[in-house]
């Protein structure tokens, strides 16, 4: 599945520059000629990653990578910023931003795809770890749900009381955890009173 990229430039000479790098690369390549037109283009549709100038009218590349880390965490939604700016302070502040890279204007084509390439592939990695975080999470959920059903089941079994007119008796039971394999119950059967413990350990 080929990749979308989100270029994100006022001036449409560079759009048109940038379109005809990356469609050569074979990414798929969608336009926005400020940082508004950015934030819809990503609620309707999220890319792979977004090519974004820092000055633009409506709304800059500083103002708009704030915007998207709202939604979007640095490592699922890869951003390189692109701008004429020598300043390294400014790099310095774009990053800070939450921009993943910086890429100087006037660019270089192999460098610029070199950089793609790489955040793509982090961002892909990232996103796998997310997924198998999540997944993870909800499967400790529902193991911990049927910890907590079977701790009521077990309670369920254990009697609450043990009384017999000829012996005084009582019990105290406490798992470790949420559940334990122990159980414990006595009854009588005749003139006789029959006691039962279980004693299970995990080998």
């Amino acid at each position: 599945m080929e990749k979308r990229i989100l270029v994100v430039d006022d001036d449409q000479n560079i759009r048109k520059v940038l379109e005809m790098h990356l469609t050569k690369a074979g990414y798929t390549v969608e336009h926005a000629e400020n940082g508004k037109r950015c934030l819809q283009l990503l609620a309707e549709n999220p890319p792979d990653l977004v090519l974004l100038d820092l000055l633009m009218p409506v709304m800059d590349g500083m103002e708009t990578v704030k915007e998207i880390r709202k939604n979007y965490k640095r490592g699922v939604m890869p951003v390189i910023m692109l701008s004429a700016e020598q300043d390294k302070k400014s790099w310095a502040k774009v990053i800070q931003a939450g921009a993943n890279d910086f890429v100087p204007k006037p660019f270089d084509k192999t460098e610029l795809l070199a950089r793609i390439g790489t955040n793509l592939t982090v961002g892909d990695l990232n996103s796998k770890l997310y997924q198998l975080t999540r997944d993870l999470a909800q499967k400790n959920q529902e193991l911990e749900n049927e910890k907590k059903l079977a701790s009521r089941i077990q309670r369920v079994v254990i009697p609450e009381e043990l009384n017999f007119d000829s012996i005084d008796m009582e019990a105290f039971y406490q798992p470790s955890s949420k559940m334990a394999g122990d159980f414990y119950d006595a009854f009588k059967i005749g003139d006789r009173i029959i006691f039962m413990i279980g004693d299970v350990a995990e080998l």
